[in-house]
C-alpha cells in the first residue's frame, strides 16, 4: 500500500544523536528469522526462534515509546495515530489473503470449508487460534500488537509509573502462564497481555543507565560479539529445556525458563546488533549492515507479503526437498530454509515497493511518481 510507515512499530528509532541503526538492525535480523519460521513452519527449531523474535519487536516498541511523544498523547490520539499507522495494512492484505486464500486454497484441500462472509469475519475479529487465520496467519501480529499499544497507553495514563506495571503484568504472566491457550478474545487482546512485560521492559532500559552502557558497545565491537554470544547461547540452552512454546497461542509451558529465555534472546539479538553496526569494514563479501538495516526499515512490509512466496516455494518443492516438512528440525531442513527465507523477504520487499509506487501512480497520475525512489 501507499503508506510511508514501513517498519513494524511505528515510533521514532532516534537518540538525541540521531537515527540508530542498530535497533533497524535487530528488527531485520528478527523478521529474518521470522521469514525462517514459517519457512520450516512446525517443531523445535520455528518454537525456539518464536520466543526471542517477537519479544524483540515488542522491546524495541517499548524503547520507542520512552523516545516519542506518542504515549503522552491523549488515549484517543495515541490509538488514532497507532491505527492509522499499523491497520490499513493489516486490512488491505489480509483481504488480498482471503481472496487468494478463496482462488487457490481449494486446490491444496485447505479451503473446502471457507467462504468469503468467514473471511471477512475472521479479519474483523483478528484471532488466529484454532486456524481462525489460516490464509495468513503471520498477520495475527498487528491488530495483537495495537490491543497493547491502547492497553499499556490506557495504564501509563492512569498511572505514569512503568515499574508498576511492569510488576502487574509479570504477574499475571506468571499465575496465567498457559490459561489463556484457550481464550480466542477479539484481535489477542489475551496475547496481548502476555506481551506486556517486554514492552514496559523496553520503556525502563530506554530511561536507565544500561542504555548508555548498551550504546557504547557501538564502540567495542569484539566485546559485544562476546556478550551476544553468551546471551544466545544461554537463551538457546533455557529454551531448549523449556520445550515446545507458541507465543501465538498463549502455550508458554515454564514461565521461569520462557521469561529469562526470551530476554536473554532480546539481549544477545539487540547486542548482535550492536556488533554489526559497529562494523568499519565489510566482515562478509557482501555489506551486512546494510542489508539488515533495510529489512528492519521494511519489516513491516516483509510481515505483510513474505507468507505469499513462502507458501509458493513450499508446495513447488513440496515433493522435490520433502524434508523440509517431514523433518523440520533436521540440520538440511533449517540449513535450506536460510535462502528459501532470504528469497521470499526479497520477494516480499520488492511486492511492497511496486504497491506502493503503484497506489502512489494511482493518487498524482504522474508516471514520473512511479520510478521515484520508494
Amino acid at each position: 500500500m501507499g503508506h510511508s510507515n514501513t517498519n513494524i512499530d511505528t515510533s521514532p528509532l532516534r537518540t538525541k544523536q540521531g537515527r540508530d541503526p542498530s535497533y533497524d538492525i535487530a528488527r531485520g535480523i528478527a523478521i529474518y528469522l521470522i521469514a525462517i519460521a514459517h519457512v520450516l513452519r512446525t517443531g523445535m527449531v520455528l518454537s525456539t526462534i518464536g520466543v526471542s523474535v517477537l519479544s524483540v519487536f515488542v522491546f524495541i516498541s517499548g524503547r520507542n515509546a520512552a523516545c516519542s511523544s506518542a504515549f503522552h498523547l491523549p488515549l484517543p490520539s495515541l490509538l488514532k495515530k497507532k491505527f492509522l499507522s499499523l491497520l490499513p495494512s493489516y486490512f488491505f492484505c489480509a483481504g488480498f489473503s482471503v481472496v487468494v486464500f478463496l482462488a487457490l486454497g481449494r486446490f491444496a484441500g485447505s479451503a473446502s470449508d471457507f467462504s468469503l462472509p468467514k473471511g471477512v469475519f475472521q479479519i474483523l475479529y483478528a484471532n488466529s487460534k484454532h486456524d481462525g487465520m489460516k490464509w495468513n496467519t503471520a498477520l495475527w501480529f498487528l491488530p495483537c500488537l495495537f490491543m497493547l499499544f491502547l492497553l499499556a497507553g490506557w495504564m501509563l495514563q492512569v498511572h505514569p509509573f512503568p515499574r508498576l506495571w511492569m510488576i502487574l503484568t509479570l504477574l499475571l504472566f506468571f499465575f496465567t502462564p498457559n490459561c489463556f491457550s484457550q481464550l480466542r478474545l477479539p484481535w489477542q487482546i489475551e496475547s496481548a497481555l502476555h506481551l506486556l512485560p517486554m514492552f514496559f521492559l523496553g520503556l525502563l532500559f530506554e530511561g536507565s543507565g544500561l542504555q548508555k552502557k548498551f550504546h557504547a558497545l557501538k564502540n567495542h565491537s569484539f566485546l559485544s560479539f562476546l556478550l551476544s554470544l553468551l546471551f544466545l547461547s544461554t537463551y538457546l540452552f533455557l529454551a531448549h529445556l523449556n520445550g515446545e512454546v507458541s507465543i501465538r497461542t498463549d502455550e508458554y509451558h515454564n514461565p521461569f525458563l520462557y521469561l529469562p529465555a526470551t530476554i536473554c534472546g532480546c539481549a544477545g539479538i539487540l547486542l548482535l546488533s550492536q556488533t554489526i553496526a559497529g562494523q568499519k569494514k565489510k566482515a562478509l563479501p557482501f555489506d551486512t549492515k546494510t542489508l539488515l538495516t533495510s529489512f528492519g526499515e521494511e519489516s513491516m512490509t516483509i510481515l505483510l507479503w513474505h507468507k505469499f512466496p513462502i507458501i509458493a516455494m513450499q508446495i513447488l518443492l513440496k515433493h522435490r526437498l520433502p524434508v523440509l516438512s517431514s523433518h523440520p528440525d533436521s540440520l538440511p531442513s533449517v540449513l535450506l530454509s536460510l535462502p528459501l527465507a532470504f528469497l521470499s523477504v526479497i520477494l516480499a520487499l520488492g511486492w511492497g515497493r511496486l504497491l506502493r509506487k503503484g497506489s502512489l501512480f494511482l493518487i498524482t497520475g504522474s508516471p514520473q511518481a512511479y520510478f521515484k525512489r520508494k
